[in-house]
């Protein structure tokens, strides 16, 4: 229930600017919210009815194909590079590869149990698809309301301020989650076709998967190229054959760099990579995926405020003074 909530947010946030827009148009935010959210609705089901059934299919044959796949990693990497093999199985790490490669048909089969055949799965399931939209709705319909009624709490003489700082932090959370959706699908469009060219099995699976986790940074290129790789390389008859995909995830990568990010995300997320990477891991240790998922826009929330804190510092007698004194 709570992920509805948390999704529900996110399309507030992103769907916004739109409402408000066609809000005008209409003269009437409800109608616009109802207009909204439907056609949203509708866009989500048509894509998942299409997407969900390969996406279904590849999954079970990579699931259960797992223990093939790492068996011909082992005997290619006996064959092709003998002296990488020797030096994983000093470390121990092919004895990890094997011991894996006998839990794998388990493994799989009960992933496979879990993630279809779930009654609380199910449940859950069906509770986000009804109530997202819902939330999704009451907020988009109330979200003036809620922002004044948050603005009515700031004391009057931090009022003005607080209006604007508001309406920053909320121009850059919509931007980026609109810029980093745009890209996801791009990128999800960019890696399937591309992978399908090259003759990559599951290339469906794995594009879809790497242009929807790089809605996280960092964490969807680093993953697509780990199992990208890894699929491409039991299917390999020497090293080169593998070329082809790391030349993919270079060109896309220098894509979504230079291209995407500046043109979609702009300065909507004023962060150096350097916070991006440890506003994602303390997401993740304290709130496991959805922290990962939410790291990024509130950490622009929360240097907005610092900024905000430091400008105010600024201009304070004590920071004044302090400076009149020195000279």
């Amino acid at each position: 229930m709570l992920l509805a909530f948390v999704f529900a947010f996110i399309f507030a946030c992103f769907l916004e600017g739109y409402t408000t827009k066609l809000a005008i148009m209409l003269g009437s935010r409800k109608l616009a919210s109802f207009f909204i959210v439907t056609l949203l609705s509708i866009l989500v089901v048509i894509i998942l009815s299409l997407a969900l059934p390969l996406l279904y299919h590849q999954l079970i044959l990579f699931l259960s194909g797992a223990p093939q796949l790492l068996a011909s990693i082992n005997k290619h990497l006996q064959t092709v590079a003998p002296n990488l093999y020797n030096f994983l199985e000093t470390q121990g790490i092919a004895s990890v590869l094997d011991y894996t490669l006998a839990l794998l048909p388990q493994l799989s089969s009960q992933i496979t149990q879990h993630l279809w055949d779930s009654t609380l799965a199910v449940a859950n399931g069906i509770i986000l698809v009804i109530f997202t939209p819902l939330i999704t709705f009451y907020l988009l319909d109330d979200w003036p309301v809620i922002v004044s009624s948050v603005r009515e709490m700031v004391p009057l003489r931090y009022r003005k301020a607080f209006k604007i700082d508001a309406q920053l932090i909320s121009a850059s959370i919509s931007g980026y989650l609109s810029g980093q959706a745009k890209i996801s699908l791009i990128l999800a469009i960019l890696y399937t076709v591309l992978l399908f060219f090259a003759g990559l099995p599951y290339y469906f699976l794995i594009g879809v998967s790497t242009g929807i986790l790089t809605i996280i940074p960092y964490l969807g290129n680093i993953t697509g190229l780990v199992i990208a790789h890894l699929v491409a390389f039991s299917n390999a008859s020497n090293v080169l054959d593998v070329l082809p995909i790391t030349l993919i995830f270079i060109a896309c990568g220098i894509t979504e760099s230079m291209i995407l990010s500046p043109k979609l995300l702009s300065k909507s997320v004023n962060l150096h990579p350097l916070w991006i990477i440890f506003a994602i891991t303390i997401g993740g240790i304290l709130f496991g995926f959805t922290g990962i998922l939410l790291a990024v826009p509130f950490a622009s929330i929360a240097a907005g405020f610092v900024r905000l804190g430091v400008a105010y510092y600024k201009e304070s007698s004590y920071y004044i003074d302090e400076t009149v004194d020195t000279h």
